[in-house]
C-alpha cells in the first residue's frame, strides 16, 4: 500500500504516471518528497498527535501525518500544529504564497530568519457530542432528517442529526426548512461569536428571550398591488413559517408578477414602489411633430426654429409630483446641464426637407441602450417608414454589436441617417419614450423588444433550457467594469447547487435573450445584464435573484411588473469607491446575508 501510495506521489511531482517516468525523474522526486516529510517532522511547530487527533480522516486513512501534510494537507489549508495556521500564514505574508514552496517549511527556510510570526491555528478536535444535546435536535420541531438529507446528499451516510450537532451548523448548514442557520446568526451576532450551536441556543435561551429567527425583512408587491411585509418577526414552533401573501393579480390585461425585497428598509421599499407603475393597456406615449427642427452635433437635445429646446427629445421627461423622485425645478436644472435651454441658430447648416423619426439618445451603454434609447422604438410601429435620426453627440453608439443586432432587426440600419453638421429639419416626428425616468413605463415598450426575440430565437434551440444560471463578473476578471469582493464565495456556494457560472458580456446577444428565455433561474450582481430581460416573451418568466444595495433603478421594478417576474432583490451589498466619472468602481459583499437570501429565494 505505501509503495502504490509513494508511486502515486512520485507520479504527480514529476507530472506523468510514475511507469512511464524516466528513472533519474523518479529517482531525484522521491528524494526531494523524502526530504520534504523529514524536515516536516523536524519542525517545532508540527505535532503529530495533535494533527491526527484535529484530522481523523488522516489517522483512519493509515497515512502518516507528516506525509499527509507534505502531499495534501497544507494544499487543503490543514495546519500543521496549534502554533502554525496555514491560511493565516498565507494572508499575512502573501509573498510566500507567490512560489510552491510548502508553507511551513517557506517559514522554516525563510520567515524565521526575517522575524516573522505565523498566526496560530484556530482548529480544534472534532466536540464530543452530549446526548442530551443530540436528543434536544431530534425531538425539535425545526429539526427534518429526511429533509436534511435530500437537502444535503454527501450526509446520506451520516446520522443528520449528529451531523448538524457536530458539523453542519459549522458550515451553516439548515436542521430543516423552518430554520435558516445562517440568517439566525445574523440576526443575532453574539450568538455568531459564541461559536455554538445556533439551533441548541434558540431552543434553550433564545426563545426564552424572544431572539428573532429572521435576518432578512421580506417587502413585498404583488401584480402591483402594494407593499406588504411577509416575514421578519420571530417565528416560533407553533406556528407555521411565514409564507407569501398571494394578492389579486389584478385584471387579465397584466400578468402576475412579484418584486420581491430581501433584507431591505421598509421605508424605502415603500416610497419606491409607491411612485412607479405600469400605464394601463391601450394608452400609448404623446407624438409630436415639429417643423423647422435643429441638431446640432455638439448637443444632446434638438431645438425649435426659435432656439428654444425640446424638452422632449431628451432622455429624462418632466415627471414631477407624486410620480417623481424629483421636483420639476430641478429636473429642468438636470436637462440644462445636458443641453442649454436657448441656442443661436448658426449661419452655416445643411437642410433636410423630409420629414424623419427621432430615435432619442444612442447612448454606448447596454443596459441603457436596451431601456433609455430603445425607450422610443415603439413608435417603429407607426413611423417604420420615416428615416430615423439620433443625435450626433455619441456617433459611435450604434456601431456597438448589440446595438446594430437590434437596429438590423427592427430595420433601422438601412434608414439611418448620421448627422456630422448642424442641420436643420423640416418636419421631424418625436415620440415621448415609453420609460420615463425610471418611475412610468407603457405596454408598448414590450413591441419592439419582443420583436427583437422573435428574430434573435427563431431556428435555434435554447442553450440554457431548465437551467439555473449565475451572471458572474469575477468569471471577467480586470475586464469588468465594477470589481465585487468576495464575489467568488457566493459563485463557489451556487455552483455547489446546481449553478453554471456564465460572463453574459462575452456573449452574443442572441445568447443573452437565450438565456431570459429558458433558463429557469438567473441570479447575479444587480446591473445591465439583468435588462435583457426586457427581451422576455410571455411563455417563459425566469426567475431572477439580484444582489444589490439600498438604493435600486426603478428601471428594474418597471420590468418586471410588465413581463410578470417573479424577481427577489438581496441587499447584501455596500459600494466601496466610485470611479473618475461618478460610476460605481469597487462593491463589497456581505457574504453571509447574501447567501441567506439566496437560501430564501431559491426555496420551492
Amino acid at each position: 500500500m505505501a509503495l502504490k501510495r509513494l508511486r502515486g506521489t512520485l507520479g504527480r511531482l514529476v507530472g506523468r504516471g510514475a511507469e512511464g517516468a524516466p528513472a533519474a525523474a523518479r529517482d531525484r522526486a522521491a528524494r526531494d518528497f523524502a526530504a520534504t516529510v523529514l524536515a516536516i517532522g523536524r519542525s517545532p511547530l508540527f505535532d503529530a498527535d495533535w494533527y491526527a487527533k484535529v484530522y481523523p480522516d488522516v489517522a483512519a486513512g493509515g497515512t502518516s501525518p507528516a506525509w499527509h501534510f507534505a502531499e495534501h494537507g497544507w494544499r487543503e489549508g490543514r495546519d500543521p500544529g496549534p502554533g502554525f495556521s496555514t491560511r493565516g500564514y498565507l494572508a499575512k505574508y502573501p509573498e510566500a504564497a507567490a512560489g510552491p514552496l510548502n508553507p511551513l517549511l517557506h517559514f522554516e527556510s525563510v520567515g524565521r530568519a526575517l522575524g516573522w510570526t505565523p498566526p496560530p491555528s484556530r482548529a480544534s478536535a472534532p466536540p464530543v457530542a452530549r446526548p442530551e444535546d443530540l436528543a434536544l435536535i431530534r425531538e425539535s420541531p425545526f429539526f427534518d432528517a429526511a429533509w436534511y438529507h435530500q437537502a444535503y446528499p454527501d450526509t446520506v451516510a451520516s446520522d443528520p442529526a449528529l451531523h448538524f450537532l457536530l458539523q453542519g451548523h459549522r458550515e451553516k448548514r439548515n436542521p430543516g426548512p423552518g430554520f435558516r442557520t445562517r440568517e439566525y446568526l445574523l440576526a443575532n451576532p453574539d450568538v455568531a461569536e459564541s461559536g455554538v450551536n445556533p439551533l441548541l441556543h434558540y431552543l434553550r435561551e433564545g426563545r426564552a428571550e424572544g431572539r428573532r429567527l429572521r435576518y432578512l425583512q421580506v417587502m413585498q408587491r404583488v401584480a402591483g398591488k402594494g407593499v406588504c411585509l411577509a416575514t421578519g418577526e420571530a417565528i416560533y414552533p407553533d406556528e407555521s413559517a411565514a409564507g407569501i401573501d398571494e394578492a389579486d393579480p389584478g385584471p387579465p390585461s397584466r400578468p402576475p408578477s412579484r418584486s420581491l425585497f430581501l433584507g431591505f428598509e421598509p421605508p424605502a421599499i415603500e416610497g419606491m414602489m409607491r411612485r412607479r407603475s405600469v400605464v394601463d393597456p391601450g394608452i400609448d406615449p404623446e407624438v409630436a411633430e415639429y417643423r423647422d427642427v435643429w441638431l446640432l452635433p455638439a448637443f444632446h437635445a434638438l431645438y425649435d426654429a426659435n432656439g428654444e429646446r425640446i424638452d422632449a427629445s431628451l432622455r429624462d421627461t418632466l415627471i414631477a409630483g407624486p410620480a417623481s423622485d424629483r421636483p420639476l425645478a430641478e429636473t429642468k436644472a438636470r436637462l440644462s446641464r445636458l443641453s442649454p435651454d436657448r441656442i443661436v441658430p448658426p449661419d452655416a447648416h445643411d437642410i433636410v426637407e423630409a420629414p424623419h423619426l427621432y430615435g432619442g439618445q444612442c447612448i454606448p451603454h447596454y443596459g441603457h441602450f436596451l431601456t433609455n434609447a430603445m425607450a422610443r422604438f415603439w413608435a417603429l410601429e407607426r413611423f417604420g417608414d420615416l428615416p430615423m435620426v439620433f443625435p450626433a453627440t455619441q456617433p459611435d453608439a450604434y456601431r456597438a454589436p448589440y446595438a446594430r443586432v437590434v437596429l438590423k432587426a427592427l430595420g433601422v440600419l438601412p434608414r439611418l441617417v448620421k448627422i456630422a453638421r448642424p442641420t436643420l429639419f423640416r418636419r421631424m416626428v418625436i415620440p415621448s419614450p415609453s420609460l420615463e425616468s425610471g418611475q412610468r413605463i407603457y405596454r408598448c415598450f414590450d413591441a419592439p423588444h419582443l420583436r427583437v426575440a422573435e428574430q434573435a430565437l427563431a431556428r435555434r434551440e435554447p442553450r440554457f433550457e431548465g437551467k439555473k444560471i449565475y451572471l458572474s463578473r469575477a468569471a471577467l476578471g480586470d475586464a469588468s467594469s465594477r470589481r465585487v469582493l468576495q464575489e467568488r464565495q457566493v459563485e463557489t456556494w451556487l455552483t455547489g447547487r446546481g449553478f453554471v457560472s456564465i460572463a453574459p458580456e462575452t456573449l452574443h446577444l442572441a445568447d443573452q435573450i437565450d438565456l431570459f428565455n429558458s433558463a429557469e433561474t438567473i441570479a447575479g450582481m444587480i446591473g445591465s445584464a439583468f435588462h435583457t430581460a426586457a427581451f422576455a416573451r410571455p411563455a417563459h418568466r425566469s426567475r431572477l435573484i439580484a444582489l444589490g444595495w439600498q438604493r435600486m433603478n426603478g428601471r428594474y421594478l418597471l420590468i418586471d411588473e410588465l413581463k410578470g417576474h417573479t424577481a427577489f432583490y438581496v441587499n447584501c451589498c455596500r459600494v466601496e469607491t466610485y470611479t473618475d466619472k461618478g460610476r460605481i468602481g469597487e462593491v463589497s459583499l456581505d457574504v453571509d446575508t447574501a447567501i441567506a437570501g439566496l437560501e430564501l429565494a431559491l426555496r420551492d
